[in-house]
Order: structure tokens, then C-alpha cells, then sequence
């Protein structure tokens, strides 16, 4: 005999099943095969379209299960690659010293990882380090790619890293080898399987902050050969939005000649790239190699679709950035600079060739420097310090276009550089002082 609700059209028993938590799902779909087959779409959409796995030989033998999986792989759009960190690693070492599965509670526990796969998970650390071609790994991850039919983002991060907290020490190096193994072996499984990715990230979300969850490459991670940045350009052709987090003061002052240009090199993989963004180690000892590898970046990208660039920590010089933005004229629409020093040149002056060169739509300023005066820009001086501005012409409420805002931002910049710092006057105040005082503004 049906059951009433057996006979509801899907739509509905979607709407049934939307509200209960996923162990109440999960017992209904038990009811019956009836119930069983309705809620299949829904159930694996909800639960299935982000798939987390890491590198071990237990968890991408569950991703390939999965993508032989019809109806489940179908539903997976986001993968998520997340690696541990070198304190889980060595954790799991002195766990599988004792080898007793689950450990004792004296241990710490690992996030995520099961204890029948804590062996595994540590033998993958040395496995990495030792293989430069870990070929059974890389067959496993593109085999698992080449059968996720809907898969259009690829996400790698490092558990309990952040934009904020990347300083590396001696005692890291064997880490940073075994990451950046890591790293180049799912740029490789992503070629190896054929997949025409969106989006591909080392960064979790989209507002760029010290706490954002992210995986901080080191520069030699860049370091890749002709044919492969070939090979990955093929891969890279539908490839709309990249996110990138880098290390540049890595190993202190011995680097090759070029190293900045390894960075350029790969991003030009995505011709057709629409947004970018690039997070710094805002905090890092030596900003000049920050700004080696921005100068690099700004003089010789070519995106002819870039619509949106994010800079997060970057250290560059005016010229270089506004050799960029002329470049891209016709196409950008969207600007952020957060944490950002101008070596030379005044932000003034940048936001100038910003309002003459680019037809913008939004721009999010946000604790800029410049070794220019003022040093630190306070847009509402330092009785609130407000330390972030954001233009946006697509708010409803704004009634200025981006050429008028730019000027009130730039009359201000201009204004403050004459005042002794602190200046504590309120954006508002300074801005209706110039609008009466017009001699005392040079633009």
C-alpha cells in the first residue's frame, strides 16, 4: 500500500524534507524505496556539492568511490583539498609511535581525521617529501576529477592557517617541501583529468582579513616548467576566478635571478580570467620582495577579461600600478586594496590615473600607506580612525557617479598632506573645507 505522502509530487516533498536536520533525513529516506528514490535529488545536492578531502591514500579512495557514484557525483560543484598543518603532523607521529588506535586522551586530537586513517595521514608527510612524481597519488585525485562531471572549484587550504600567521621558522623547511609537493600534485591531477575548472583558490571566502583561512605559498611553488604552464593553460582556458595567498620573504636573500616572474608566468595561464586576487604577508621582514613581486606582476600581466583585481599586502610603486590599470582599461570594473604601501608615488595620484584611465564601479580602500605625507591614510582623521572607504556606484542609494567620488577622495588625500599629523578633522569637515576653499586644493 502507497503511503499518502508517496504520492506528493517531488517539489513537495522537497519542501517537507528542507527543514529537518540530516540525521531525521537520513531516517526518512530508510521509509521506503519510494522516499528513497524522491529525495535522492535533493538529499545529494544539499549534502554532496562540496566535498572536502586531503592527499592520504584513505580519503581520495573515498573521493574515487564517490565519483563512480552517478547520482552523488553529479552534485559535487566544490572540492576542498585541506591539508594539516605541521603541528597535526607531528601529532600523528608521536600517535602512531604508540600505535594504538583510537590514542589515548593524552593525545590531541586531530580534526577530521578518522583513527583507522591516522597512519596513513602521517605516512603521507614522508611520502611527499620523498617522491617528486608521486604518481599513484596523482592518478587517484585525477581519476576521481575526471569522473566529477559538475565540479567547477577546486579550493586548497592548510588547517588553521590564516593570511595572518605565516611566519615560518627553520624547524618548518620539511613542511614547506611536503606542501609544496602537495600543491604541484593537484595542479597536476587537475591537468592529468582533463577538467575545465572556474575557480581555483588557496583562499577560504572572499573578504580579506589577517583571520581568512588560507594555504600561503611560498614562491618557488610558482617555479613550474614551459611545457607544464603550457599543458595547465589548456586547463586554465575556462578558468574565470583565481585566488592566490604567497610568501615572498621565503628563504631570506637566496633566490635565483627571475624568482618574481614565476608568479606572472602562472596567473597568464588564465587567459580568460575575470577576477584576481593576490594576498601578501602584510607582516613579513623584507616588504621589498613584496614589491619585486608586485612590479613583476603589474608590468607584465595580460588579462584581456579581468574585471575585478583584490590586492591584499602588497607593496608597489605608483608607476607600476598604473601601467597596469591602463592595460586594462576596457575591462576592469572592480578595485580593493587592503593593507596596501605605495613605495613612490602618492595614493592621490593613483586614484587620479583611476578616474582619467578606468570606468569603475566599485573601489574598497582599506589601510593604505605611502612613504609620501601622510604615511598612514585615516579617511576619518583620528577621532574615529576609520580606516576603509568604499565607493560604489551600484548602491541604490548613491547618487554620485565614481568620477565625483573619486575627486572628494582625492581632494582629501591632497588636503591632509598639508596638515601635521595627526590630523583629527572628520573626513566630512575636511571635504566641506575644500569645497569653500578652493585655492587650497592644487587638483
Amino acid at each position: 500500500m502507497t503511503a499518502p505522502i508517496e504520492q506528493l509530487p517531488v517539489e513537495l516533498v522537497d519542501v517537507v524534507v528542507k527543514y529537518i536536520p540530516l540525521s531525521d533525513f537520513q531516517s526518512f529516506r530508510l521509509v521506503s524505496r519510494q522516499i528513497y528514490a524522491l529525495t535522492l535529488s535533493t538529499f545529494s545536492s544539499r549534502y554532496f556539492h562540496r566535498r572536502t578531502t586531503t592527499l592520504s591514500a584513505p580519503s581520495l579512495d573515498r573521493l574515487v568511490r564517490l565519483s563512480s557514484c552517478g547520482c552523488l557525483s553529479q552534485s559535487v560543484s566544490l572540492l576542498d583539498v585541506k591539508l594539516l598543518n605541521h603541528d597535526d603532523y607531528r601529532n600523528l607521529q608521536k600517535i602512531s609511535r604508540v600505535g594504538l588506535f583510537p590514542p589515548p586522551k593524552r593525545f590531541q586530537q586531530v580534526a577530521n581525521i578518522k583513527p583507522r586513517d591516522i597512519s596513513q595521514e602521517h605516512a603521507l608527510f614522508d611520502y611527499m617529501r620523498a617522491n617528486e612524481d608521486p604518481k599513484d597519488l596523482i592518478k587517484s585525485l585525477s581519476q576521481a576529477l575526471a569522473h566529477l562531471p559538475q565540479l567547477r572549484a577546486v579550493r586548497l587550504r592548510v588547517n588553521g592557517v590564516t593570511l595572518g600567521n605565516s611566519r615560518f621558522d627553520d624547524e618548518e623547511e620539511d613542511y614547506q617541501e611536503f606542501f609544496l609537493a602537495c600543491f604541484k600534485s593537484v595542479l597536476n591531477a587537475i591537468v592529468k583529468s582533463g577538467i575545465k575548472l572556474h575557480d581555483f583558490s588557496v583562499i577560504k571566502g572572499t573578504n580579506m582579513r589577517p583571520s581568512t583561512k588560507s594555504a600561503n605559498l611560498i614562491y618557488p611553488a610558482f617555479d613550474l616548467s614551459f611545457s607544464f604552464l603550457h599543458s595547465l593553460g589548456k586547463t586554465f582556458t575556462s578558468l574565470r576566478n583565481l585566488s592566490l595567498s604567497i610568501c615572498t620573504d621565503w628563504n631570506g636573500n637566496a633566490r635565483v635571478p627571475g624568482w618574481q616572474n614565476g608568479m606572472s608566468k602562472f596567473i597568464s595561464t588564465a587567459s580568460g580570467l575575470e577576477e584576481l586576487t593576490l594576498c601578501f604577508q602584510a607582516r613579513d621582514k623584507e616588504p621589498s620582495f613584496r614589491a619585486a613581486a608586485m612590479h613583476s606582476l603589474a608590468t607584465t600581466l595580460e588579462l584581456p577579461k579581468l574585471k575585478s583585481l583584490q590586492l591584499y599586502g602588497c607593496v608597489v610603486d605608483e608607476q607600476a600600478l598604473s601601467t597596469f590599470a591602463r592595460a586594462h582599461a576596457g575591462t576592469i570594473r572592480r578595485l580593493t586594496f587592503i593593507d596596501a604601501l605605495l613605495l613612490n608615488g602618492s595614493w592621490g595620484a593613483l586614484l587620479g590615473t583611476f578616474r582619467e584611465s578606468l570606468s569603475l564601479e566599485t573601489i574598497r580602500l582599506s589601510f593604505l600607506q605611502q612613504n609620501a605625507a601622510p604615511r598612514d591614510i585615516w579617511w576619518n582623521g583620528n577621532k574615529k580612525r576609520k580606516s576603509k572607504i568604499i565607493m560604489d556606484t551600484t548602491e541604490k542609494a548613491e547618487r554620485r557617479t565614481m568620477n565625483e567620488m573619486l575627486t572628494e577622495a582625492i581632494d582629501y588625500i591632497t588636503l591632509i598632506s598639508t596638515l601635521p599629523e595627526p590630523y583629527s578633522l572628520p573626513y566630512s569637515v575636511l571635504l566641506a573645507y575644500t569645497h569653500h576653499n578652493p585655492a587650497s586644493n592644487p587638483a
